[in-house]
């Protein structure tokens, strides 16, 4: 066709020149970068339960961060080098695939549930024929520089740890910033916070606000495409939610009332949630400017103010084991139901020591192996828990309902949680 015609002239004519020209002839790049297959996939497959994808065309997909290594060490060479070795490369990760084998492989290794139905060409017609073969052979490039490029699962699933990797340090700066704007309402405004009370009697400050401000602005910015809950927005009704297989959830400010008390003890929470399962959460304490974050198959991790991270893994065993306890429970809203728990463990023979926290500072206590438990009896929103219930699952503990002892799942008809345990 025209467009292989006109791209084989521009080669010749490259070549033909008395200059050094290396021609990389790629193809099916993608990158977690910009906008491309993969990100297509992605954000079809986070809301949609199916997708029809062309099963035959083969090619090679092909990270732009592969080609940019193979670029970096072409231009390491000598002057002589490049002379003696110019000429038409290709350069591809190593394998083959089809388009639907391709999307597949994204659904899975993203962790989307969005089953991809292989269909012929002829059911997606496209303006300009696609070629059926598009694999190249890379043993040239691979003999000249001495080094085997990937196999593309393998660098899919790099891609996507780093894409995930990216993701999250844009939500912790992403809670950094809402920090910053409470902290400032907070160090500059204390005796004109704004106190307002909801429909529920909660209260509502100038921060609530101003936090929430950053966070929808900063998601809606850099992940347009997945739908947020927050506690300060007008959140859609379960009949349009319950469409949502990702979303985040948010509290721009958890722990309003000691906000007000002004004990230092808030939070900023922002969770991603998969299929009811929060994967990703942070949780920023501003007033000490202490981050815990954690990432579904990357650990759980506190980060002080100094940028010092310590690895958070339950080393203790679950709490029923134990002949010494640590309970931690709100520091507002300390119930009898609780109390009675604390009771009985007294009553089977254990010590127990009684640890008092706000917001969801509590989760982050067993997280880091301070506490042993956290019994909430008492009413808390899905916007409460999220975060932290990422960062503690991440850090080998349970967040499961008194009742059912079941997990604690999210984007519920009914936000309201039930009475849960973290253990």
């Amino acid at each position: 066709g025209v467009y292989g015609k006109s791209k084989e002239e521009g080669e010749q004519a490259l070549l033909g020149s008395k200059k050094t020209t290396y021609i990389l002839r790629t193809a099916w790049l993608y990158s977690p970068f910009g906008q491309n297959f993969m990100k297509t996939m992605q954000r079809l497959g986070t809301n949609r339960p199916s997708l029809n994808v062309v099963d035959d065309q083969f090619g090679c997909p092909t990270s732009s961060i592969a080609l940019a290594e193979v670029i970096i060490q072409l231009i390491a060479n000598d002057g002589q080098w490049l002379k003696n070795n110019d000429g038409i490369y290709h350069v591809t990760n190593q394998g083959k695939a089809s388009w639907a084998e391709f999307a597949a492989a994204i659904m899975k290794r993203s962790d989307l549930s969005c089953q991809v139905n292989p269909i012929p060409s002829q059911e997606y017609p496209t303006p300009a024929k696609r070629p059926k073969n598009s694999v190249l052979n890379t043993e040239k490039i691979e003999r000249t520089l001495g080094m085997p490029m990937r196999p593309w699962e393998e660098e899919l699933q790099a891609i996507i740890e780093l894409q995930q990797q990216l993701m999250l340090d844009k939500i912790k700066s992403i809670a950094v910033e809402a920090g910053q704007a409470i902290m400032h309402i907070y160090n500059t405004m204390p005796d004109d916070i704004g106190v307002q009370i909801k429909s529920d009697d909660s209260p509502l400050t100038k921060a609530d606000l101003a936090s929430n401000a950053v966070i929808v602005a900063g998601l809606e910015k850099h992940f347009p495409d997945i739908p947020i809950i927050s506690e300060e927005n007008k959140n859609k009704s379960y009949d349009e939610r319950k469409h949502w297989n990702t979303v985040w959830i948010v509290d721009p400010l958890d722990g309003t009332k000691e906000f007000i008390k002004r004990n230092g003890e808030f939070t900023v929470n922002i969770a991603l949630v998969k299929d009811g399962k929060p994967i990703l959460g942070v949780v920023y304490v501003p007033a000490t400017e202490t981050l815990y974050y954690g990432s579904q198959g990357h650990g759980a991790w506190k980060e002080d103010n100094q940028g010092i991270r310590s690895h958070l893994a339950n080393t203790k065993g679950h709490y029923s084991t134990l002949e010494h306890v640590t309970v931690v429970a709100s520091r507002s809203h300390l119930s009898e139901a609780v109390e009675a728990f604390v009771e009985d463990l007294k009553t089977s023979g254990k010590e127990v020591t009684f640890l008092s926290a706000g917001s969801s500072l509590k989760f982050c206590l067993v997280a880091e192996g301070k506490a042993d438990v956290y019994p909430r009896l008492a009413p808390t929103m899905e916007w409460d828990t999220a975060a932290a219930q990422a960062v503690c699952l991440e850090a080998g503990r349970r967040v499961i309902q008194h009742d059912t002892k079941e997990d604690l799942t999210y984007n519920r008809e009914d936000m309201l949680n039930p009475w849960f345990i973290v253990e």
